[in-house]
């Protein structure tokens, strides 16, 4: 017969009573380093990220749209910090690419932008 298999007293790794002690950087920290890794990034991915980020500006605009200023609530950057955020992805993919995907991006995100203007 072979030895029994040893059973771990506990999962490895942190548990939810052990969360992980690694913070992420500050909110406008993070999104500064990831409009200048979207600079420098494979443009195969570009395709991905555009269509992720136009659902993103998309689902913000018709949720506004139903809620008003209480969307804001949702995002750490509150209501001027997502606007700059969305703008500045609009005009950095934009320059990186020039098809439909980034115009509707831009596009969007402008009519964001107007639909939260007071």
């Amino acid at each position: 017969p072979s030895p029994p298999v040893p059973v771990r007293s506990r999962p490895a790794g942190p548990t939810v009573s052990q969360p992980s002690r690694r913070q992420n950087p500050p909110w406008r920290p993070r999104k500064e380093q990831y409009l200048r890794h979207l600079q420098t990034a494979p443009p195969e991915v570009l395709p991905i990220v555009l269509a992720d980020k136009i659902h993103n500006a998309r689902a913000i605009l018709r949720d506004y749209r139903q809620l008003g200023d209480a969307v804001w609530k949702r995002f750490k950057g509150g209501k001027e910090g997502t606007l700059w955020y969305y703008r500045a992805l609009a005009a950095t993919l934009e320059k990186m690419d020039s098809g439909w995907a980034a115009d509707e991006l831009s596009r969007v995100v402008s009519e964001l932008d107007k639909a939260a203007k007071p």
